[in-house]
């Protein structure tokens, strides 16, 4: 008898990939909320949002590299003159799922937004799309094209987006739910990446205090979660009090003594809302080594320095748009939030908004940071500024 093939087809592997989503320009000018609306359709898709950036658009090249994937498309004139006719910046969306180039393909649409208005209602295109010039979201869906665009608008994240493997390695951005592989007995560790071995290969976890100031609080306190988990923060807890003067003042708070008794007044006017978030925090380096160049990258991931930037600067400033106190916010005192920036003014904050019996019922890893002495020698946001450094050696040939 002949024996039957046993072979299981191979599964396709599940891994967590970048990628890009470029808004058009006219959406905003149509829609004024579509940013906020797009990132929150991509989070209900099991979609991270882990940046949002403005791209101002200086001549015609620069479109073509854009839309080079494009040129064989008969519209492809049309859409690069429409473009620089507008002279109004692009929005570049930086997102990561499981097999997201792919879903990202049928998350946009077809490219005529009428006919994905007849056909697939619940697209990006037939939401924001007016016409086939005007189709809200130009996407290429082919990986380098991808590659190209990461490098280009994203630079500090790409080594790490290139060669982490996010299943294996942080799983706390993982879907898959991947099983982690046995190592076979003379297989050699990976030496090409080397992540920081904190908690469980997971790097060392940044716990931030938010405070949610009244009138942010009453009117969006979802909305302010939604852009936090967005951005890949963990919402640890929350609790809604009426502050007290004293316990303000006896807080860390980035506010002068000629304006403290006015924030003082507005803060204790209503209930606040504290919120504990927590970020992975990692450090790695990575070697690349070919024919010409030997390239060592050494970086750092850090929670708080990323925080500092998703909220804004004290003053809202119309130049960065997409910070929560420059949405939520009006002024230097109606600023919407105040945050804890570094392990100190954690734990110094939180043992005054919550209490005792609150504290016991935190998870594991917070509390024992209530409870350990902090080391003098901590990264916060002002002594860590995006440390990426890449050291070049020319090999001799």
């Amino acid at each position: 008898k002949k024996k039957k093939n046993t072979k299981k087809k191979k599964k396709k592997k599940k891994r967590v990939e970048l990628s890009v989503l470029l808004i058009k320009p006219h959406v905003i000018q149509v829609f004024p909320n579509a940013v906020d609306e797009i990132c929150l359709r991509l989070i209900y898709e099991k979609y991270c949002v882990s940046d949002i950036i403005k791209i101002e658009i200086p001549d015609m090249t620069y479109i073509s590299k854009l839309l080079a994937k494009q040129r064989d498309h008969k519209y492809y004139q049309t859409w690069c003159h429409n473009l620089w006719k507008s002279r109004l910046p692009l929005i570049a969306v930086k997102v990561y799922r499981v097999n997201a180039i792919a879903h990202l393909k049928y998350l946009c649409g077809p490219v005529d937004p009428v006919h994905a208005k007849q056909m697939h209602t619940n697209t990006l295109r037939a939401q924001f799309g007016v016409d086939i010039i005007q189709n809200a979201v130009p996407i290429s869906f082919e990986r380098e094209r991808v590659y190209l665009l990461l490098y280009q608008f994203f630079l500090n994240f790409f080594f790490f987006f290139f060669f982490c493997n996010f299943n294996e390695k942080c799983s706390k951005w993982s879907w898959s739910c991947k099983k982690k592989k046995k190592k076979k007995k003379g297989e050699k560790p990976n030496l090409l990446i080397k992540l920081k071995n904190n908690h469980n290969n997971r790097g060392e976890m940044d716990y931030a205090l938010l405070l949610v100031k009244p009138s942010a609080a009453q009117e969006h306190q979802h909305t302010i979660r939604a852009h936090l988990i967005a951005h890949g923060y963990d919402v640890v807890a929350c609790k809604i009090l009426t502050l007290q003067p004293h316990e303000f003042k006896s807080m860390i708070v980035d506010v002068s003594a000629d304006k403290m008794p006015q924030a003082l007044k507005y803060v204790t006017s209503g209930p606040v809302i504290f919120i504990i978030v927590s970020k992975v925090s990692l450090s790695f380096f990575v070697l690349l080594h070919c024919v010409h160049v030997r390239c060592v990258c050494f970086c750092f991931s850090n929670g708080y320095y990323h925080l500092s930037q998703l909220i804004g600067p004290r003053i809202p400033d119309p130049s960065k748009p997409f910070t929560l106190r420059s949405i939520f916010g009006t002024d230097e005192l109606h600023n919407a939030l105040e945050a804890t920036f570094d392990k100190k003014s954690f734990v110094h904050n939180i043992k005054i908004a919550l209490s005792s019996e609150e504290i016991s019922c935190l998870p594991e890893p917070v509390r024992e940071l209530l409870v350990d002495p902090i080391p003098q020698s901590n990264f916060s946001h002002d002594s860590l500024k995006k440390l990426i450094f890449f050291f070049f050696f020319s090999s001799t040939i």
